[in-house]
């Protein structure tokens, strides 16, 4: 799950966000030889992946750092589209959706670096498998997830040829993910 999660998603998913959330937040990413520097970052995943599979924390502190670097780096350009996003214009990316999946990937990161790092020690009176849990529900159904709510519901009525959703003023559907 890892090797997937660490070693591919992240490049995918930057990749397909800096193609696509630019024109959909209406404006440009403002540095763009950072996210070059970030994907040989972002490969850092492909030793952290066998480093958890293995519990060897000499490849998981390594790939944890690179992989933290670079997701630092992606997520500075993601908060700058945002903030930078025009105000007098609609948008066909949630805001809110966008920044409350970078909270998600990060809370992802730290958890299971906290995880990592416990052992099978609870932490917070928590055991380990609820700690887990979390995690995963963080990573997976929290910043994926909510990333593909914020773009897919523009980007499937488009690639559809169907009229898109009408204009809300409330992220009603990413909250709602969240909760």
């Amino acid at each position: 799950v890892h090797l997937v999660a660490l070693g591919l998603l992240p490049a995918a998913v930057t990749g397909a966000s800096f193609h696509l959330l630019p024109v959909l937040m209406r404006n440009d990413v403002r540095h763009p030889q950072r996210l070059r520097a970030a994907l040989p970052l972002l490969s850092g995943g492909f030793l952290l992946a066998p480093g958890l599979a293995f519990d060897r924390a000499a490849l998981v502190w390594p790939g944890a750092a690179l992989t933290a670097t670079g997701l630092a780096l992606v997520l500075s350009a993601l908060l700058g589209l945002v903030r930078r996003a025009p105000g007098h214009r609609t948008l066909v990316a949630s805001r809110s959706g966008v920044v409350l999946a970078c909270l998600h990937v990060t809370a992802a990161l730290v958890l299971g670096a906290v995880v990592f790092s416990r052992g099978d020690a609870p932490v917070a009176g928590v055991g380990h498998a609820r700690w887990l849990l979390v995690h995963l529900h963080l990573a997976v159904l929290g910043w994926l997830t909510l990333l593909m709510v914020t773009v897919g519901r523009t980007l499937a009525p488009m690639l559809a040829q169907a009229p898109a959703a009408p204009e809300r003023r409330l992220p009603g559907a990413e909250l709602a993910l969240t909760a």
